[in-house]
């Protein structure tokens, strides 16, 4: 009457009651109806450039299968009717599932996020981690050092680190690695039902080396596991059921990767920045010891895991990892999709873009040392 015209719905108009009338006039096409997209958020979703194409990725983490489904070349209709006055959303600021998939991210957006799920928890606002490691590398300039886990760390440590021009060496991928223990176990109440183990690379160094004896063992079962091996292993252990086990896996001193037991799916998730050094069949031949032996240690250890048999994990490599072919940035970038991974799974692990690498670096530096040698 006002020159305002309501829109019905479909759930409208199956939920009226039977005999009422819809005018014709507000009856609304058959057809799927999208929503354009919110670009207040930062994203962008550009045309398609000529021999490109464009694909949807649908992770299904409970299985660990990728399903790629092209959508170039359709068409979506515009809505009916008029639009309704936009409105604030009150959803968390947090990437929803798919998201980094499907759009094209700013870098900001990415920052963003990353820092609503992990680094919130580790630093102060971007401004004063600004001034702080402007102090760190006038600190790095004169010899300091402090010990981790029983290693020390010298400020050339952390030089290397912060540099990126060399392989890391396994004691510093070590204290990355408990310092994401740190952090982790920090909020024990909010992880209290995902509990997860953060290993080390003198871990990983003595279990590949008991599976040369294990290998050739017929009774699996009788295998007795070195004591020290039980005794690092239940030392990494702070829960008493915990149900994913991470650790860092090097390739020919050259090339880090993650590693994740599930022991809830009764698979291994590897978690790989570069894909093209390895091929899938390879890298579970790398991986063997872990996919064959581990359910054994963990009924060694007392550890739960879903299954009767003792079968070889299943073996997953998530395609939907980002990519960063830069050699020397696989040993900080492997950990920081380990910390993503444990934190919030794969969705959080497509943040790990290898811009932001550098950034996270440096917060993570910061951190280390304000944490283990004092505030700068």
């Amino acid at each position: 009457m006002g020159g305002s015209v309501d829109v019905v719905t479909d759930v409208e108009i199956s939920n009226s009651p039977k005999g009422s009338a819809i005018p014709n006039e507000l009856a609304v096409a058959p057809g799927p109806v999208f929503p354009k997209p919110t670009f207040s958020l930062g994203l962008t979703q550009e045309e398609p450039k000529k021999g490109e194409t464009s694909s949807v990725v649908i992770t299904e983490e409970s299985r660990g299968k990728v399903v790629n489904e092209d959508c170039t070349g359709v068409e979506v209709p515009d809505p009916p009717g008029p639009f309704l006055p936009c409105r604030k959303s009150k959803r968390q600021k947090v990437v929803p599932k798919a998201l980094v998939g499907d759009y094209r991210c700013e870098k900001t957006f990415l920052s963003r996020a990353w820092e609503a799920h992990v680094a919130s928890k580790t630093s102060d606002d971007s401004i004063g981690l600004a001034a702080k490691f402007s102090q760190l590398i006038d600190m790095l300039k004169s010899h300091f050092a402090f010990t981790v886990n029983g290693v020390r760390i010298s400020s050339k440590d952390m030089t290397v680190m912060l540099e990126n021009s060399s392989h890391l060496p396994p004691k510093v991928v070590d204290l990355l690695i408990h310092h994401t223990r740190a952090l982790y176990n920090s909020d024990t109440e909010k992880f209290a039902k995902n509990q997860s183990v953060f290993l080390d690379t003198k871990f990983v160094s003595q279990f590949s080396k008991t599976y040369v004896r294990f290998s050739k063992v017929v009774n699996k079962d009788s295998f007795m596991f070195p004591a020290s091996l039980l005794e690092s292993f239940n030392a990494a252990c702070t829960n008493l059921d915990p149900s994913r086990y991470y650790f860092p896996f090097n390739l020919d001193k050259s090339h880090w990767v993650g590693g994740c037991v599930d022991a809830t799916s009764c698979h291994l998730v590897v978690l790989d920045c570069n894909t093209s050094i390895r091929t899938d069949r390879m890298m579970c031949n790398e991986l063997q010891p872990f996919a064959v032996m581990f359910p054994y240690l963990l009924r060694k250890a007392g550890k739960h895991i879903s299954m009767k048999d003792m079968k070889a994990l299943a073996f997953d490599r998530p395609r939907t990892v980002p990519q960063n072919h830069n050699q020397f940035q696989s040993a900080v970038t492997t950990v920081l999709l380990i910390q993503a991974h444990a934190f919030g799974g794969l969705e959080v692990c497509k943040l790990i873009h290898p811009n932001v690498v550098e950034g996270e670096v440096e917060r993570v530096a910061v951190n280390i040392v304000e944490r283990y040698h004092g505030i700068i």
